[in-house]
């Protein structure tokens, strides 16, 4: 199997670039796997179609703003990096995916929007991918990101962030800051419908014991 399998056509003009109005109004197509027949739904009908006792599990990690710029010292342009993870605390050294990462070579220095400088350096296993280990002279925390990133919105979308995506593109239960993509799937959720799947679940649990 090749992943060129799963390629398909979609037309630009069906990709949102901006999410729905109100969290949750979303369409929802229902697949039954039994029979293959199709149906087709809203997001706020989802706790009705959970069967009792199914077992859901929520990611809630919080997407931080990982993607930064800089501008590259020997060239004054502008380069994009992608903070993934850290690989040494102690040494300020970063993990990154780097926007033309044949050009980006150990040694060379990029200078933040806040003036911090970090540098390139050799790592194992980065060679000739498009990830690059990125070295500062002191520890990055999440508001230096709050200060110099932007949200890393998925390459469909063709736009520049905007604040409102700094609170829309992330999961109402999400609460610890790390991840450098959002969960997707779980942008459609909204409090109130968590609340009806918890009510739904303890309904379940309460017929079972009587």
């Amino acid at each position: 199997m090749l992943t060129s399998d799963f390629n398909f056509d979609l037309p630009e003009e069906l990709i949102a670039q901006h999410p729905s109005g109100v969290r949750g109004q979303d369409k929802l197509m229902v697949l039954n796997r039994a029979t293959g027949k199709v149906e087709h739904h809203m997001m706020d009908d989802l706790p009705d179609l959970i069967e009792p006792g199914t077992l859901m599990i929520f990611n809630n990690s919080r997407v931080r703003r990982a993607r930064v710029y800089s501008i590259k010292e020997t060239t004054g342009r502008e380069t994009e990096f992608m903070f993934l993870n850290t690989i040494d605390k102690e040494c300020c050294i970063w993990n990154t995916m780097v926007k033309s990462a044949k050009k980006q070579k150990p040694g060379m220095h990029y200078k933040f929007p806040d003036g911090t400088v970090a540098q390139i350096i050799e790592h194992e296993g980065n060679a000739g991918t498009e990830f690059r280990a990125l070295k500062f002279d002191f520890a990055i925390d999440e508001d230096w990101f709050e200060r110099n990133g932007h949200i890393p919105l998925p390459p469909y979308i063709k736009r520049g962030d905007t604040e409102e995506d700094s609170e829309r593109y992330q999961n109402v239960y999400a609460t610890d800051t790390g991840s450098a993509a959002c969960p997707t799937a779980g942008l459609h959720f909204t409090n109130e419908m968590l609340k009806k799947l918890d009510e739904r679940v303890l309904n379940a649990a309460l017929l079972h014991f009587m």
